[in-house]
């Protein structure tokens, strides 16, 4: 093969448009692999905006670079159309680093893995468009922003303040610790908060998410077999959450509930 067909190929290869067969052996896929790897990690040096703190446990972990080789297939296929959009890079990446993580299966990468769960979870927070809703008093729950819960099984945010710092090792930092994350934009505003919870509160807002009375979240938890939940109980629980204003007044709810 000629010079000008072996640079075509050697081109479409890092390109994602082409595979490559012979003169190349499997020392010289290896090499060039690792290449496009590193090409594909540069292109994503605009994700450091919304995930600095993963990209920076995966450089510390020796992960970075192994994760790009096996992602550069996928993302150069989905970029041959052309440049992507952070929002949809970002989504991706979140996608397919996850199950990369996933399928590792130690405590390094489960430490990465929480980090990226937490992080991606504050960019979506931010990057959606900010929302004002009806003021008026619901016939149900109805929260004031948006709320989210994530459980986690290690220490993501000593984690992250030691990647923060700039001083995060492995055998220092990672550490197993099973405990739930509520995220929180309230309407109207450009910030987003996150507090550590109880696994009782993580349950109860967990439903109330998807069932929008509180009868309905009675009901969830007792198809869930997750106790029995009087109605003022949850009553006393939800109006605690309208007190701190994470969910809208409801006046009529205690006098209703007891009917």
């Amino acid at each position: 093969m000629d010079s000008d067909r072996i640079q075509a190929q050697v081109a479409g290869f890092l390109a994602g448009s082409a595979t490559l067969g012979a003169p190349f052996d499997d020392c010289d896929l290896q090499r060039l692999s690792l290449f496009r790897g590193f090409i594909v990690r540069v292109k994503h040096n605009n994700v450091q905006k919304a995930l600095p703190l993963t990209l920076r446990v995966l450089a510390a972990s020796g992960l970075k670079l192994p994760f790009f080789v096996a992602y550069a297939p996928t993302y150069l296929s989905t970029r041959s159309a052309g440049p992507l959009p952070l929002d949809r890079q970002v989504q991706m990446l979140v996608q397919h680093l996850g199950a990369f993580l996933h399928d590792r299966a130690d405590p390094t990468s489960a430490a990465a893995a929480d980090v990226l769960v937490h992080e991606a979870t504050l960019w979506s927070f931010r990057s959606e468009p900010v929302v004002l809703r009806d003021a008026r008093a619901p016939r149900g729950l109805s929260w004031r922003g948006r709320v989210a819960v994530r459980r986690y099984a290690t220490d993501v945010l000593g984690a992250c303040d030691a990647l923060a710092a700039r001083r995060f090792d492995p055998h220092q930092h990672v550490r197993a610790g099973e405990h739930s994350l509520l995220y929180w934009r309230a309407d109207g505003s450009d910030g987003v908060e996150f507090f550590e919870i109880d696994d009782l509160t993580a349950l109860l807002v967990s439903v109330a998410q998807r069932r929008r009375t509180v009868r309905g979240v009675a009901a969830q938890l007792a198809a869930m077999h997750a106790g029995h939940f009087a109605i003022p109980e949850l009553d006393d629980f939800f109006d605690g959450l309208a007190e701190r204003g994470f969910l809208q007044p409801r006046p009529a709810a205690r006098t209703a509930s007891c009917a």
